[in-house]
């Protein structure tokens, strides 16, 4: 497929660069904002080679592309030239119209999706270290253990650091000033303080002693702080000191105001999330399994699902563990089992094509395919996932299972389950698979639809036979 030819036409069907305030790209979307949204020819976008549909959530404008993404997105942002129209004012205009859980979806979005890959990874590293570690191929103690964890866990530890690079680059502050102030909350002597329940103080002031290593809320509330700082000391000195004395003084100024303001706030937040979520799922685990599981996918179809990447995030920093990452495998799956059953039930040759190939994808987690070009396209398919996904969630949920790390909900995240509750996601993913799967097959094709959605999709479905 020629990439530059696709977003050429992309580009062109959004309104060209000079309708354009912002864009990015997510594991398998381009997303905009656009400043005027109906000068975009959504029809002529979603009838391209390559492109699966468009959705219109958040506030954003976002093309489905699937696991070529990124490889549309590096043209797109040369022929937009989105560095020069990622400017401060259009954003700030933009932001005004927008509500506030649509800026906030936007801005987690923003934050976390340009290392998700990397994080899953980790993630998946460490499940499978401690694989390794359970069925006796290494112990915690050799030295093949002790880097790879090094490479897994690092990630985590360092997590702060990798947030206040892209929070920084969202709010349009100096990145590196960002980073540093996110290295002072991980910074080896104060991490010791803080393990030691010792008491420092700043001019008298006491600094309550917390750790933020592997925590996510802290260094956002701090960098949100810091883009109302900077702009200020950027008028109060002369430009000609201004690239050395705002730097200085906003790390003069921040760092102390963190560490015993923002900080502690950010991780009394934090933890409140915690308590929260674990006292819902504790009340009623298989009830909370089973809305999770029929309802994640309707959350992704409208961008909402970033709202909950903070507080998993959370929960394992401050708990050791997350409740909700098993069950959205399950939610998963049952995507997987629904694609499964169109295929082979389908006797449309270019839906059955799409369908078999959205199999394998939502199998490795990526469901946005699977949704807009088979299930959600048809209906039936969607709400027997749904279905399936209750079942499974409901048997996962009660079955207390939870992830250790944060990784992609998909089968690769299996080795990140091991340990209590096991037995139930397993369990649980295969009902949903299966359930998924059969019901589909028998109640979830009905012939002139799926004949019309073949016919809707025609050019979106060689885009499926690659992803």
């Amino acid at each position: 497929m020629d990439y530059k030819l696709l977003a050429n036409e992309i580009l062109s069907g959004v309104g060209g660069k000079e309708n354009i305030n912002t864009a990015w790209h997510c594991a398998t979307r381009l997303r905009f904002k656009l400043k005027d949204e109906s000068k975009a020819d959504t029809q002529k976008i979603e009838n391209l080679d390559g492109v699966v549909t468009v959705v219109k959530s958040a506030g954003q404008y976002q093309v489905v592309i699937g696991n070529a993404v990124a490889k549309v997105f590096e043209p797109l942002a040369q022929l937009a030239d989105l560095e020069n129209t990622d400017n401060q004012d259009t954003e700030t205009t933009t932001n005004k119209k927008e509500n506030i859980m649509n800026r906030f979806i936007g801005f987690i979005s923003s934050v976390f999706t340009p290392f998700l890959g990397a994080m899953a990874g980790a993630g998946i590293l460490k499940g499978l270290l401690a694989l390794f570690v359970a069925i006796g191929w290494l112990t915690d103690k050799s030295g093949a253990y002790q880097i790879w964890y090094a490479a897994g866990d690092g990630f985590f530890y360092f997590l702060p650091v990798l947030l206040a690079f892209t929070a920084a680059k969202r709010l349009k502050v100096n990145q590196f000033v960002a980073v540093a102030l996110a290295t002072t909350l991980v910074y080896p002597t104060l991490v010791a303080i803080s393990g030691s329940a010792q008491t420092i103080n700043f001019f008298g002031i006491p600094v309550i002693p917390t750790t933020y290593t592997s925590s996510v809320i802290p260094i956002l509330l701090a960098v949100w702080v810091l883009s109302y700082l900077e702009p200020v000391l950027n008028k109060v000195f002369p430009e000609a000191v201004r690239n050395i004395f705002t730097p200085l003084f906003s790390l003069m100024i921040m760092a102390p105001l963190t560490m015993i303001v923002v900080g502690p706030l950010g991780a009394s937040v934090g933890t409140l999330l915690s308590s929260g979520v674990s006292a819902i799922y504790n009340t009623a685990p298989a009830v909370a399994g089973a809305i999770l599981g029929a309802f994640w996918q309707v959350f992704v179809i409208f961008g909402v699902h970033w709202t909950f990447v903070p507080v998993m995030m959370n929960n394992i920093s401050k708990l050791g563990y997350d409740p909700l990452l098993p069950i959205l495998s399950v939610a998963v799956l049952s995507q997987a089992g629904a694609a499964l059953g169109v295929f082979l039930k389908s006797k449309d040759k270019k839906m059955k094509s799409l369908a078999g190939s959205s199999v394998a994808t939502a199998v490795l987690g990526i469901t946005e395919p699977t949704i807009y070009g088979v299930t959600l396209k048809l209906k039936r398919p969607f709400i027997c996932a749904a279905i399936a996904g209750a079942i499974g969630g409901a048997i996962a949920g009660g079955g207390q299972a939870h992830a250790s790390s944060f990784t992609l909900p998909s089968l690769l995240a299996l080795p990140t389950y091991l340990g209590s509750g096991f037995t139930s996601v397993i369990i649980g993913l295969a009902v949903a698979f299966i359930l998924g799967t059969v019901l589909t097959y028998f109640f979830g094709i009905q012939r002139s639809k799926e004949t019309l959605a073949s016919s809707v999709v025609v050019n979106e479905k060689s885009q499926g036979m690659n992803i």
